[in-house]
């Protein structure tokens, strides 16, 4: 089979369009956005039909295409799949959870109605994804009323006895649990600073990293000269020449990616931390006035692997938002000893007694650094 070379600008902007849907939080008509202003994007030109810029069909066709986590049918249409010897794009359970995000299952198909928590939850009972369905009931003085429901597909196995919920009741669990994470804005001002603190701390030790990975940077590149000029000498079998330099350019290809990742970590970790307490301090309050986009678009935050057990939603989320459960209780128990509670004049004393409480520090002291810090909380 020819091989199949890696075009590294495009791949890179794809995989970028991949990860963004992976998120949740885009649709495909966003993405074609994305693509041609902030990407610049194109589909491949030909001397008869030049490039353009993607259009909604052309999206679709590459996030529901197998090709990408290495697998193709050939010929097409035959049922005969293989695997091929292309560097895949993305994994291949990142492909099902973007065909479950789009509403599918393997192939595209159409949908008729748009339900706000679809591709988001899976049955406890047999592990299939959790679908939607609309019933109407009609009575007899001529009202109708519109129900909608979650329940199984049933995919997994035709004897799952998991009852449907009524997307009511399912709101109401989602916004109990979202007032569980609820921050004060008085906690939210502290701990930005105290953050803001552990960074300087940080910097220190992370700049010394980047130190370290540009001068192993700079070793490899020197030795791949040594190299090259040891074979012009005619010092070194042409066998020890390729091992070697293929070593060496493998070394210096992750050498540079690491270096590349420090940067963007010192500049990021900060701006995601915060991400984390403005999402958890508005959250609530904005699924309960948002739209159908934005109520998904907060579950989706929270995680896409949520079980429905005994009509109850159980949310599935990282471990800063989870701490943040213990976080609110005991900020809720110590704002309560205020007399008033929350005057302007207590800000200072509120200060206070968060940094005495052992269990305010229990968030910072969860998140020591960047990479540990937050998983899949994005915000805006």
């Amino acid at each position: 089979m020819e091989e199949i070379l890696v075009d590294d600008e495009r791949f890179q902007k794809v995989r970028e369009l991949f990860d963004l849907m992976l998120s949740g939080q885009y649709s495909p008509l966003q993405l074609v956005g994305i693509a041609d202003k902030q990407l610049n994007l194109k589909t491949r030109g030909t001397k008869r039909w030049p490039s353009k810029a993607m259009s909604k069909s052309n999206m679709y066709r590459v996030l529901t295409n197998p090709f990408y986590y290495g697998s193709f049918e050939f010929p097409e249409g035959s049922g005969n799949w293989h695997v091929g010897k292309h560097t895949p794009m993305i994994s291949e359970a990142e492909y099902d959870k973007i065909q479950s995000l789009l509403g599918r299952e393997g192939r595209p198909r159409p949908k008729t109605h748009i339900f706000a928590y679809t591709g988001l939850m899976r049955c406890a009972g047999c592990g299939a994804r959790i679908t939607a369905e609309e019933k109407w009931k009609h009575q007899q003085n001529g009202n109708s009323h519109h129900y909608i429901y979650y329940r199984c597909t049933g995919s997994q196995g035709p004897e799952c006895t998991e009852k449907s919920v009524e997307v009511k009741v399912l709101e109401k669990q989602i916004d109990d649990f979202l007032s569980k994470i609820q921050i004060p804005p008085e906690f939210h001002e502290w701990a930005v600073e105290e953050l803001k603190k552990l960074h300087e701390k940080e910097k220190g030790d992370r700049n010394s990293l980047i130190v370290k990975h540009e001068q192993d940077y700079k070793d490899c590149v020197f030795k791949l000269d040594q190299l090259m000029e040891l074979r012009l000498e005619g010092k070194v079998s042409d066998e020890m020449f390729s091992r070697k330099e293929s070593q060496l350019l493998k070394q210096k290809t992750e050498l540079k990616r690491l270096s590349d990742g420090d940067d963007k970590r010192v500049d990021d970790w900060l701006v995601r931390l915060e991400s984390t307490l403005t999402f958890a301090e508005r959250a609530r309050e904005e699924f309960q006035k948002g739209d159908i986009a934005k109520r998904r678009q907060i579950l989706t935050a929270l995680g896409t692997e949520h079980i429905l057990k005994d009509r109850a939603i159980h949310i599935q989320t990282e471990k800063p938002l989870l701490v943040l459960q213990e976080v609110v209780s005991e900020s809720n128990r110590l704002l309560d000893k205020l007399e008033p509670p929350k005057s302007v004049g207590n800000n200072g004393r509120i200060k206070q007694i968060y940094d005495k409480s052992s269990s305010m520090w229990r968030w910072g002291e969860s998140n020591p650094r960047a990479d540990d810090a937050l998983v899949g909380i994005y915000y805006a």
